[in-house]
């Protein structure tokens, strides 16, 4: 099975809830994979990815998959699954609401 695989068969049997400003984006998905047994390690990242602190929410019967996947899209970072471990791993600047990461250029 897959890093994704993995995601998909994990379902939260209550509610898990950061409020806003406890924990930035990398905490919240620590916290999560810590939840599935998988050690989440930051080959490199966003600035996003480290200071942004949302409030965010896993529901009860919510799959890790949707959670994570929700949560990615507040970043410009992806993950990458490689022997039991998870990494994160961003390239060039990001534009806001734009789920791609750019390499370069201004005025964003």
């Amino acid at each position: 099975t897959d890093g994704w695989g993995l995601l998909h068969g994990w379902r939260a049997r209550r509610q898990l809830l950061w409020a806003a400003g406890s924990r930035t984006i990398l905490g919240i998905l620590t916290d999560l994979f810590t939840h599935l047994g998988l050690t989440l390690t930051t080959a490199s990242s966003s600035s996003l990815l480290t200071t942004l602190q949302p409030a965010f929410t896993v529901h009860p019967g919510e799959e890790a998959a949707q959670a994570v996947a929700r949560i990615l899209a507040m970043v410009p970072d992806t993950l990458r699954f490689t022997n039991g471990a998870v990494s994160t791993n961003c390239v060039g600047r990001w534009k806001p609401g734009v789920r791609l990461c750019f390499r370069g250029g201004k005025g964003f």
